[in-house]
């Protein structure tokens, strides 16, 4: 005897299913690799694999989206123009000089903290540059 899967949503001359949706409390307590849901949490497709659950991202073009801030030797605080999941979500450069993610700097939300406060311009210009949307090829 074959296996079937119930899904009231699946009729015929129907071009899609639904899967099951719930947030990140709901994932199934015992995954096994294949299995796909949508994260209410997230909002994006996952797929179970190698030991977690992997997003899928769609593939294409996405526009980079650029902060730029001054130092001045105090503040180590700054307000992105856009909320980050992660500090790996950007990429971090005080005058020209990359700088290393959770070591130089943290990311929560819209706000990104520096381990110390970048310089004041000097003689040279030593902007902050914080580029987003390195991560995604989501639109």
């Amino acid at each position: 005897m074959g296996r079937y899967v119930k899904n009231t949503q699946f009729r015929a001359g129907s071009h899609a299913m639904q899967i099951p949706i719930g947030n990140t409390a709901l994932s199934p307590a015992h995954p096994v690799d294949g299995q796909i849901r949508f994260n209410s949490d997230t909002t994006h497709l996952e797929v179970y694999y190698a030991g977690v659950w992997n997003q899928i991202t769609r593939v294409g073009r996405v526009g980079l989206v650029f902060d730029a801030f001054s130092g001045d030797g105090i503040t180590t605080v700054f307000t992105l123009s856009q909320s980050e999941n992660s500090e790996t979500d950007v990429l971090v450069t005080i005058g020209g000089v990359v700088q290393e993610p959770t070591v130089d700097y943290v990311v929560t939300g819209t706000q990104i903290t520096f381990s110390s406060a970048p310089p004041a311009s000097g003689e040279f210009p030593n902007p902050i540059v914080v580029i987003h949307n390195l991560n995604s090829t989501a639109t």
